[in-house]
């Protein structure tokens, strides 16, 4: 399973090219979570390199070479997941070895026991911070004897160790047939990995612009005058007759 180091800020590992030259093929193998300290395979004028890169408070870097040969005859690596797969008996073999040390000393009825508590104990302890350490173990094996490499990948950026430490196989096999050390894989995956894709992002589908209307939009008709004059009150006949009177008193 593969983690991402949160605490490491991207770009900042140092590099044994940064003071060999571009011309030097680097494939690493560890690099610290501060990114200060670096496991490298290198290869560099025909000749096979296994260096550490240290950098210091000021920027300034130094190499520490482990082997230097113009040919590696063959490359074993050595995982141990058991250790990952069996973590939980550990943790009880290191709570009952304690649990029996502390029962035998207090009743001296089981004190016998107290050599197989503390036995159980430091075995359980070892195993325990072995599987916290999670370590791969790397051999090369070449004319002048091996070259063994425990690799931790506590206190690395893991990222990278677990990406080195899936590829490093292929591209040993690789190596060892056309004399190439390949690192184009490596660093494809670290950065897809680490960074996410490198590619370009597509431009989403945007909507089509919309036409301007070539006609002019309908409009209402206009309204037609009336042609007769709108109807009136007929007018109020006058009366004929004349009003009643009131009689004379």
């Amino acid at each position: 399973m593969e983690e991402i180091d949160l605490e490491r800020i991207a770009g900042l590992g140092v590099r044994a090219k940064s003071i060999l030259g571009e011309d030097a093929t680097e494939f690493v193998i560890r690099e610290s979570s501060n990114g200060n300290e670096t496991l490298s395979l290198l290869h560099l004028e025909d000749l096979i390199q296994v260096v550490t890169s240290k950098r210091d408070e000021l920027g300034n870097v130094s190499i520490e070479k482990h082997m230097i040969t113009k040919n590696i005859e063959t490359f074993s690596h050595y995982r141990y997941d058991w250790l990952d797969n069996y973590k939980l008996g550990w943790w009880m073999m290191t709570a009952l070895g304690l649990i029996i040390v502390l029962s035998a000393s207090f009743l001296s009825e089981i004190f016998f026991l107290m050599n197989l508590g503390i036995l159980l104990f430091f075995i359980g302890l070892f195993l325990t911070i072995m599987q916290i350490a999670d370590p791969e173990y790397i051999v090369f094996e070449t004319s002048s004897g091996s070259h063994r490499f425990l690799v931790y990948r506590m206190g690395s950026n893991r990222t990278l160790t677990n990406v080195s430490m899936e590829l490093i196989d292929d591209t040993m096999q690789e190596y060892l047939k056309t004399g190439e050390l390949d690192n184009s894989a490596f660093n494809e995956r670290y950065q897809a990995v680490m960074f996410g894709s490198s590619a370009p992002p597509t431009p989403s589908p945007s909507e089509p612009p919309t036409v301007a209307p070539t006609t002019p939009p309908p409009s209402e008709p206009p309204t037609v005058a009336p042609t007769t004059p709108p109807p009136s009150e007929p007018p109020t006949v006058a009366p004929t007759t004349p009003p009643p009177s009131e009689p004379p008193t």
